[in-house]
C-alpha cells in the first residue's frame, strides 16, 4: 500500500489489506498518555485499539504536577526502543476512531519530526483552538494540510525522539535529569516540559508546559508543523468539537415547539 502525505484516506484502515501497514506504522511509536486518574471512556478505547496494532503505551497515573509527569513519560520514552512518541491525552479523541489517529501518524513520520493536532480549548464560550498558527489563514477539515504554528497543545502530538534528544543537548545540566519511576529504577531525561511567561498585550502571561515544549523546540531549530486534517474533541463536562470553537452559541429560545409521535 503506498500513500504521500497529501493523500488523507481515513477509509484505508478498514481494507482487508491495512493490518500489515498499521502493524508497521504503529511498531515504531510508543503512545505517552500521562493522566491524573484516568482516560476518559472513548480514549481510552482508541489507545488499547493503537496497542493492539503494534503501539507501546507509556501510561503513569497520578501526580498533579502536569510538567514532572510529562518529563517523566518523556524520559520512559527516551528509555525504550520507540522512535516515535505519540502523545494523546486522556480527554482528547478522534471522532472518526482509531483510524484517524494512525493516518495522523503515518502521514507525520513521512513529514515530521514535531508534528500537532488541533482541538478546541475546553472553556465554555472561549471559542479558540489550543494551538497558535504562524499563518494568517488555514483550512481545517476535508481539503486541509500542514501549518506551521508557534505552539500547539500538548493534547495531540506526534514527536521523534531527536526532538527530544536535541532538547537535552540545549539543556545543558538540566537535559539528564534523575525522575521516579513507581516499580522500577528511576530514569533519565531533560526538563523539556516547562511552564514560563511570556510578554502578551504588553502584559507577562505565565503559560503551560506544552507550550514551554514548543518554544524549547523552536530554539533548537525544529519547525512545529500542526496537520489540519486530523479532527479532534476535546472531552470534559461538555464535548468541545471544532464547530464549538468556530461558531457562536444558538440564541436560547423562551420556548419550543415539541413534535411527537403517536402511540
Amino acid at each position: 500500500m503506498t500513500t504521500t502525505p497529501h493523500e488523507w484516506d481515513v477509509g484505508r484502515w478498514s481494507r482487508p489489506d491495512a493490518l500489515p501497514l498499521a502493524r508497521e506504522v504503529m511498531g515504531r511509536v510508543a503512545v505517552c498518555s500521562p493522566v491524573y486518574d484516568h482516560a476518559t471512556h472513548q480514549t481510552a478505547i482508541q489507545i488499547a485499539a493503537l496497542q493492539a496494532v503494534g503501539a507501546r503505551v507509556i501510561q503513569p497515573v497520578g501526580g498533579s504536577n502536569v510538567a514532572h509527569i510529562r518529563n517523566v513519560t518523556t524520559a520512559a520514552f527516551l528509555a525504550s526502543d520507540r522512535e516515535w512518541s505519540l502523545w494523546i491525552d486522556g480527554d482528547v479523541s478522534a471522532p472518526e476512531g482509531p483510524a484517524a489517529w494512525l493516518e495522523f501518524v503515518m502521514h507525520g513520520q513521512q513529514k515530521g519530526p514535531f508534528v500537532g493536532g488541533l482541538y478546541a480549548v475546553k472553556v465554555p464560550g472561549k471559542r479558540s483552538f489550543a494551538c497558535g498558527f504562524s499563518e494568517p489563514s488555514v483550512r481545517i477539515g476535508e481539503g486541509g494540510d500542514y501549518y506551521t504554528a508557534r505552539w500547539c497543545g500538548g493534547g495531540a502530538l506526534l514527536v521523534h525522539r531527536s526532538v527530544f534528544e536535541r532538547i537535552s543537548q540545549c539543556l545543558g545540566d538540566e537535559g539528564s535529569l534523575y525522575y521516579p519511576w513507581p516499580g522500577s529504577a528511576d530514569i533519565v531525561g531533560p526538563r523539556a516540559w516547562r511552564n514560563g511567561v511570556i510578554k502578551k498585550n504588553g502584559h507577562m502571561v505565565e503559560h503551560g508546559e506544552d507550550m514551554g515544549l514548543c518554544l524549547l523546540a523552536r530554539e533548537c531549530r525544529f519547525q512545529l508543523l500542526v496537520d489540519t486534517r486530523l479532527r479532534l474533541d476535546h472531552e470534559g463536562t461538555h464535548r468541545f468539537t471544532w464547530e464549538d470553537a468556530l461558531a457562536p452559541p444558538p440564541p436560547r429560545e423562551v420556548s419550543h415547539v415539541l413534535q411527537t409521535e403517536e402511540t
